[in-house]
């Protein structure tokens, strides 16, 4: 993505400084933790959902 500018905090603490790492996930990134390991479904009915275009 490089660099882009991003607002903060109005005010910057010495002790407790900040900073991003990484941008937000990417539309459908975490598709397979989500309804693999949290929903339970198979690898099998998660690619009957990406080939049906649902996810």
């Amino acid at each position: 993505m490089g660099s882009v500018r991003v607002d903060g905090l109005p005010v910057h603490l010495s002790r407790t400084d900040w900073s991003l790492e990484r941008g937000a996930p990417c539309l459908g990134e975490h598709n397979q933790e989500v309804f693999g390991g949290l929903l339970g479904l198979s690898e099998a009915e998660i690619d009957s959902l990406r080939d049906e275009g649902v996810i």
